[in-house]
């Protein structure tokens, strides 16, 4: 076996490694990003169960404010500072127990989405009320 086999068989190797390695690399980050949007899809599901127990006259409200607590446990972990800050600026009127006048809730909720979009989708151009129109918060379903 002469020294070019030898080296071929070398490169090829180093070759194949590194392939290897920049695969699980991509897919190692593909995972860590469906984790990320899972967390981020938990966290909307928690707060639109929030809002059908709420429209339920409390029904289920427990295991809505179970899942909500779960999920914002999950959102912090995974979480963009500018999607968390929104996070806790909702958290914090929907948990003060004041009444919240719906436009502040709307503004609140529509400003959370929207990052959360704006993380998950890039830029978007969704008015704000179209946002709101389609939570069941939303204002088709006020009296």
């Amino acid at each position: 076996m002469g020294w070019e086999t030898l080296l071929a068989g070398c490169v090829s190797l180093l070759v194949g490694v590194v392939i290897y390695a920049t695969q699980k690399y991509f897919d190692r980050r593909e995972q860590v990003r469906a984790r990320h949007f899972a967390a981020y899809v938990e966290m909307v599901q928690s707060i639109c169960e929030l809002a059908n127990a709420h429209n339920r006259n409390g029904v289920g409200k427990e295991d809505a404010l179970s899942g909500y607590a779960t999920a914002k446990m999950k959102f912090a972990i995974v979480a963009s500072d500018g999607a968390m800050k929104k996070l806790v600026e909702f958290d914090r009127l929907i948990t003060s127990g004041d009444r919240v006048p719906h436009d502040k809730f709307d503004c609140a909720l529509s400003d959370f989405m929207l990052e959360v979009r704006r993380e998950n989708i890039g830029s978007t151009s969704i008015p704000v009320e179209e946002i709101i129109t389609i939570t069941p918060f939303g204002k088709s379903l006020r009296g």
